[in-house]
């Protein structure tokens, strides 16, 4: 994603402008929701559209287990959907949105899933890039508009796509179904049966050469092994990347073949036995962990946004099985 500052300035006279932040036209909080909050229906459906409508919360449908009646054992997603919000800008998540907050300018007054574009003065400033934006931080006499610019390119979280993974049947069909496979060590497992569709080929990619990979060592070559039917789609992938000047925001990767079960789940495979998925700066995207933020080491968020073009799904959008922020798949065979 494009982020620049149209115009250069200094930070002295960034510091004497104003911010105008554009309002949204959802409504405004009456009360505090979350932990601990007043919860009226009202504000807890304001606050749950906006986390959807920003990637952190699922499809409508899911909202009504939301804090309202919530019993012992129901999931409360609506403060687990906050939380995972508050984690991008936040060290120690409350749970809790108020009224005037922190939280709650950056959800509702800032549009979401996308480039945020605010008023200095005569110029407009696209939020700057990683190292402007520490560089800004660090500036503490700067007006509250600035750090909130700032705070808000921290909490930036690319939108859902409209399209989904695909079913197990859909893989199955395109890329071949794996009739039998036994336990190696830890998740791994050796297929044993296939059909003739499972044809698992090499192919290089240079972006990927110097890169480091999973097992600590470096790929020399960018050749690595996928599914014979995703070498292409691997291919315009990462050159998109390139064309975007966003391959430097890659520093290591596992797979695309890595064959192994999904998840905890030993009756069913992971895409990466396919060959159609990879994971990319894993220690910095952890399973089940708020991804690497805008600006920090590791972060892949600006890469959602062109995968999601060219038909690939993000992990940091499961909603089923767990955060896993390192993982893209082929969802558009």
């Amino acid at each position: 994603m494009a982020t620049f500052l149209r115009r250069r300035s200094s930070i002295d006279d960034i510091k004497k402008k104003g911010v105008a932040v554009s309002k949204s036209t959802a409504g405004k909080l009456t009360a505090s929701v979350g932990k601990g909050g007043r919860n009226s229906p009202k504000d807890i459906e304001i606050v749950e559209d906006l986390l959807h409508a920003r990637g952190f919360f699922g499809h409508s449908g899911d909202r009504r287990m939301n804090i309202v009646g919530a019993k012992k054992n129901r999931k409360n997603v609506t403060i687990e959907a906050i939380t995972k919000f508050q984690r991008t800008f936040m060290r120690s998540p409350s749970g809790l949105i108020q009224p005037g907050s922190q939280s709650e300018r950056l959800l509702t007054n800032l549009s979401p899933g996308k480039v945020i574009t605010e008023s200095l003065g005569s110029w407009v400033a696209h939020i700057v890039d990683g190292a402007q934006s520490r560089h800004l931080k660090s500036q503490n006499h700067l007006n509250p508009g600035i750090r909130l610019m700032i705070a808000a390119r921290r909490a930036y979280y690319p939108p859902r796509p409209s399209f989904n993974t695909l079913a197990d049947s859909t893989v199955e069909n395109t890329y071949g179904k794996i009739r039998k496979f036994e336990p190696t060590e830890g998740r791994f497992v050796k297929v044993t049966d296939h059909d003739s569709k499972y044809k698992i080929d090499k192919v290089t990619i240079p972006q990927l050469a110097g890169k480091k990979n999973q097992m600590g060592g470096v790929n020399r070559t960018g050749k690595v092994r996928c599914h014979e039917k995703a070498k292409d789609k691997f291919l315009r992938l990462f050159q998109a990347w390139e064309d975007a000047g966003l391959i430097d925001r890659i520093n290591d990767f596992g797979g695309p073949v890595a064959v192994r079960y999904r998840g905890q789940n030993k009756s069913k495979l992971s895409l990466h036995s396919w060959g159609i998925a990879i994971d990319l700066n894993v220690q910095q995207n952890k399973m089940n962990m708020a991804p690497a933020r805008l600006g920090e080491y590791g972060c892949v968020l600006e890469l959602v946004p062109i995968a999601n073009s060219l038909g690939w799904f993000w992990g940091g959008h499961f909603q089923n099985t767990g955060l896993d922020a390192m993982h893209f798949e082929i969802a558009v065979p």
